[in-house]
C-alpha cells in the first residue's frame, strides 16, 4: 500500500468484494485482485453451456439485519427464491440425510458400517471422557472426537479436501463447531419437523457475488483476475 488510504485486498470471493464495497461506502477506493479467472470464490456459478453449475451448497440466511440489507442492495425481489432446505450426502451410492441422523447411520450404510461406526464413536466418547489435554485444536481431530473415526472418515474428511482444497489438519477446530450439527440420535417423532426455509439467488450464488462485483466497477473498482499476488 502507498498509503493508509490505498488498501489492497487479495481475493475477490465474497468476503473481498463485501469488504470493497465497505470501502467504498466511506469514500475509499481499494485495488482488488484475485488469482483465478472469476469472481465469487467458491460461492461462483460457472456457465457449462446452457447450463449453472455451483461448486458447493451456499445458501443464504441470516438474523443480521445489515448482511440482509447489502444482499436485498445487490439484488431486486424477483432474482431471489425461498428454498425449503432438504441436504443429503451421497456416499458409497447411498443418500444420507444431513444433518446425520444415528438411525439412518445405524441402518442405511450396512450393518457392518454401523456397528464399526458406533463402535468407533464409543471409542472417541471414553477418550474424550478420561484425557486431560484438549486435542481438538484442528478440524480432523475435533471430527474424529464428535463422529469417531469411522463416520469422519466416511463424511467429512474427503469432503473437506475436495471442496475447500485444505488439509483438515490445517483447519481449525473452532470453524468445524460452528458450521457442522452432531449427530440427531432422537426418535423420528421425537425430533421437530424441518421447515427451514433459505433464500438463494435465481441464477446462484454467484450471480450475487457477479453483481457485487458490477456494482464495483461502476464507481470504478475493478477486480483485477488472473493476478496472483505473491
Amino acid at each position: 500500500m502507498n498509503s493508509p488510504r490505498d488498501p489492497l485486498i487479495i481475493g475477490a470471493g465474497p468476503a473481498g468484494l463485501t469488504a470493497a464495497h465497505e470501502l467504498v461506502k466511506r469514500g475509499v477506493i481499494p485495488r482488488l485482485y484475485e488469482a483465478t479467472s472469476h469472481v465469487g470464490g467458491l460461492a461462483r456459478t460457472p456457465a457449462d453451456g446452457d447450463w449453472r453449475v455451483d461448486p458447493g451448497g451456499h445458501r443464504f440466511f441470516t438474523s443480521n439485519e445489515k448482511i440482509l440489507e447489502f444482499w436485498n442492495s445487490l439484488l431486486p425481489p424477483d432474482q431471489w427464491l425461498s428454498v425449503p432446505r432438504r441436504s443429503a450426502m451421497l456416499v458409497a451410492g447411498q443418500y444420507v440425510p444431513y444433518p446425520l441422523v444415528g438411525r439412518d447411520l445405524l441402518t442405511q450404510m450396512g450393518i457392518q458400517s454401523g456397528m464399526r461406526g458406533a463402535g468407533s464413536l464409543l471409542w472417541s466418547r471414553l477418550r474424550r471422557n478420561f484425557r486431560l489435554d484438549d486435542r481438538t485444536a484442528t478440524f480432523r481431530e475435533w471430527g474424529i472426537d464428535e463422529f469417531g473415526r469411522h463416520w469422519y472418515d466416511k463424511f467429512f474428511d474427503g469432503y473437506v479436501r475436495k471442496t475447500w482444497l485444505a488439509d483438515p489438519n490445517h483447519l481449525a477446530s473452532d470453524w468445524a463447531n460452528q458450521r457442522i450439527k452432531p449427530i440427531d440420535w432422537r426418535r423420528p417423532g421425537d425430533r421437530p419437523a424441518d421447515h427451514d426455509v433459505f433464500r438463494y439467488p435465481r441464477l446462484g450464488p454467484g450471480q450475487l457475488w457477479e453483481a457485487a462485483a458490477a456494482e464495483l466497477t461502476q464507481v470504478g473498482v475493478t477486480a483485477t483476475v488472473n493476478s496472483a499476488v505473491v
